[in-house]
């Protein structure tokens, strides 16, 4: 649990429209291909490794507005849904608790 003000820093494969959109074309590095609610999995027998969550759900859910501000977005190497050279391979969020 954070207190107020508290950083949270968290690394997750997220899905948007341009990183749905690119996995399609096959320009990922991942597929994640079997459409979950609010996440998909690369491998139906594998659920707790190498899944993506909606951007969205994320948002809405996980880290919501009335609680959650989002510091930073940086979307990594595994996707194209990035601006600039990514950092990480995985997408990561810095969010502070309100």
């Amino acid at each position: 649990v954070l207190k107020k003000g508290g950083k949270c820093y968290a690394t997750f494969f997220i899905l948007n429209d341009i990183s749905k959109t690119e996995m399609v074309k096959g320009k990922n590095d991942f597929n994640f291909q079997i459409q979950k609610v609010n996440y998909r999995l690369i491998d139906e027998q594998v659920r707790s490794a190498n899944v993506a969550y909606e951007e969205s759900f994320l948002r809405t859910y996980v880290f919501p507005s009335d609680q959650f501000e989002f510091k930073s977005i940086a979307y990594g190497s595994w996707s194209t849904a990035r601006s600039g050279k990514a950092i990480d391979f995985q997408d990561r969020v810095v969010v502070e608790k309100l």
